[in-house]
């Protein structure tokens, strides 16, 4: 995180990510990721990642996974 705070939900646990800190996520696990106000983050991914969401069929490619 570069600006303001994440709140991560991830195997039941929730964590708030803030400023100058890093959070990994494993793969294949449901995970929420949540930006109660303005944020900025690095993102690093694979370049096909993709996400779903719950209750919505199919996934969307994010935008800097483009």
């Amino acid at each position: 995180m570069t600006e303001g705070a994440l709140h991560v939900t991830c195997a039941g646990r929730i964590e708030e990510v803030g400023a100058g800190q890093t959070v990994v996520l494993p793969p294949d696990v449901v995970r929420q990721v949540h930006a109660p106000r303005a944020a900025r983050a690095h993102v690093a991914m694979r370049a096909d990642g993709v996400a779903s969401v719950p209750g919505v069929e199919g996934t969307r490619v994010l935008p800097w996974a483009r």
